[in-house]
């Protein structure tokens, strides 16, 4: 059986969707509390923001690994 080729976005634009959509997910959803860490961001540590940064995209690949199926 042959396959189908289908035209695929390129995964940078994939990636800016879903990011987009969590972003919006967020402040249509909870716009005060979207606001209050916003504020908070601004006076923590460096360290402290990069460190999160970390675990957010260690979490982010894992789910994604989990997803494709491990």
């Amino acid at each position: 059986m042959r396959q189908i080729k289908v035209l695929q976005r390129p995964l940078r634009v994939q990636k800016d969707a879903r990011r987009c959509s969590v972003e919006g997910l967020v402040f249509g959803g909870f716009p005060g509390l979207a606001k209050k860490f916003a504020g908070e961001v601004l006076s923590m540590p460096e360290n402290t923001l990069r460190v999160a940064g970390l675990i957010v995209i260690a979490v982010g690949v894992g789910l994604v690994w989990l997803v494709r199926g491990g």
